[in-house]
C-alpha cells in the first residue's frame, strides 16, 4: 500500500534500486564456489566459500520476496530489469571478470593449465580485486537510496532487511575477500603477476566507479531529490559523493591513486548506523524489527486492484 501512496518519483527510485540488487546478488551467487572451489580445493576455502554463496542465494531470494509483493505482477518487473539496459550496465565490468576467471577455472579443470600458469595465478587475484569492488563500492548507492528512505520512515521492513544484507556484505564479505587477496600476494609466485593484476583491478575499479556515478543520474533523471522533513534532502550530486566516500577503501586497500581529492566526511553519515546493527538496539515493541522472513512482506492491495507504477506500464 506504501507504493500507492507514495510518489511516482520515490517509487521509481526504490524500486530500481532494489531490482538492480536482486540481479547483482543473483549473479554473485552464481560464480562465487564455482571459482574457488576450482583454484583451492582446501576444506577451509571452500567452506567459506560455500558460506558465502549461500549468504548471497538468501540476499536474492530476500530482494525477490520484497520485490514480489510490491508489484502484483512480477513478470513486468522481470521484463522491465531485462528491457532496461542502463541498470544491467552497472554489472558490465564485473560480469567480464567473472568470465575470464570462470574461462580460466574451466581450463584449469581440464588440465590446460597449471598452478604455476600465469593465467591461474591472475585469475586468482582478480577475482577477489572484483568481488571486493562489487561489495564495496557496487553496492553503495543502492544501500545509501534504501536507508535514506528507511531513514525517514519510509518502507520500513525493506529497509530493515535491506540492513541485514549490507551487514552481511561489509562486515562478512568484504573482510572475507581483503583477508584472502592479502593473504595470496605474500606468496612469492605471485610477484611475478601482481603488478598487471593491480593495473586491471584498478581499471575495474575506476569502470566500476564511473557506472555507479552514472547510474544516480539515471536515478535523478527526473530531477527530484529525496526529501526528508527537517532534514538536508539527498540530490544526486550529495548521492554521487557518498560512492566516492566509500569508493575510498577500496582504493586505500589497494593503494592505489584516488582519481579525485579525498573526501574527510561521509556526505550521507547517517548511513553509517544502518550498515553498523549493533550501532542502534531497537525493540520490536516501537518499532518494526527486521529479519530473514521469508513471506514477511504483505500484500495488503485489495482483491481486484493491480498496482503497477506508470513506469512499469
Amino acid at each position: 500500500s506504501e507504493m500507492m501512496s507514495a510518489i511516482e518519483s520515490d517509487v521509481f527510485k526504490i524500486s530500481m534500486t532494489l531490482i538492480w540488487q536482486w540481479e547483482a546478488d543473483s549473479t554473485a551467487s552464481r560464480v562465487i564456489t564455482d571459482i574457488i572451489c576450482a583454484f583451492w580445493p582446501g576444506t577451509e576455502l571452500a567452506a567459506i566459500a560455500q558460506r558465502i554463496t549461500e549468504n548471497e542465494s538468501l540476499h536474492s531470494h530476500s530482494y525477490s520476496e520484497i520485490v514480489k509483493n510490491c508489484f502484483d505482477n512480477i513478470q513486468d518487473v522481470i521484463d522491465k530489469l531485462r528491457s532496461d539496459i542502463e541498470p544491467l550496465k552497472r554489472l558490465t565490468a564485473v560480469v567480464a571478470v567473472f568470465k575470464e576467471c570462470q574461462h580460466t577455472a574451466n581450463r584449469f579443470r581440464m588440465g590446460e593449465l597449471t598452478n604455476n600458469s600465469a593465467e591461474v595465478k591472475r585469475a586468482k587475484l582478480l577475482f577477489f580485486g572484483a568481488m571486493i569492488a562489487l561489495e564495496r563500492i557496487q553496492f553503495t548507492g543502492s544501500f545509501n537510496v534504501t536507508f535514506t528512505y528507511g531513514d525517514r520512515g519510509s518502507w520500513n521492513s525493506i529497509a530493515k532487511t535491506v540492513q541485514k544484507i549490507a551487514v552481511d556484505e561489509l562486515s562478512v564479505h568484504v573482510r572475507t575477500w581483503k583477508y584472502c587477496f592479502r593473504n595470496e600476494i605474500k606468496l612469492p609466485e605471485y610477484q611475478e603477476v601482481l603488478p598487471g593484476v593491480l593495473k586491471s583491478i584498478n581499471a575495474l575499479a575506476s569502470e566500476v566507479l564511473s557506472s555507479e556515478l552514472g547510474y544516480c543520474d539515471l536515478l535523478f533523471k527526473d530531477g527530484v531529490n529525496i526529501e526528508r522533513p527537517g532534514k538536508t534532502p539527498i540530490t544526486c550530486d550529495i548521492l554521487k559523493e557518498s560512492i566516492r566516500y566509500e569508493a575510498q577503501n577500496v582504493y586505500d586497500f589497494f593503494g592505489f591513486e584516488l582519481p579525485f581529492a579525498r573526501i574527510e566526511k561521509h556526505p550521507m553519515e547517517f548511513t553509517l548506523q544502518w550498515k553498523d546493527i549493533n550501532s542502534v538496539q531497537t525493540s520490536p515493541q516501537e518499532e518494526l524489527t527486521g529479519n530473514y522472513l521469508l513471506g514477511g512482506f504483505i500484500n495488503d492491495l485489495e482483491d481486484g486492484v493491480p498496482y503497477i507504477p506508470s513506469f512499469l506500464r
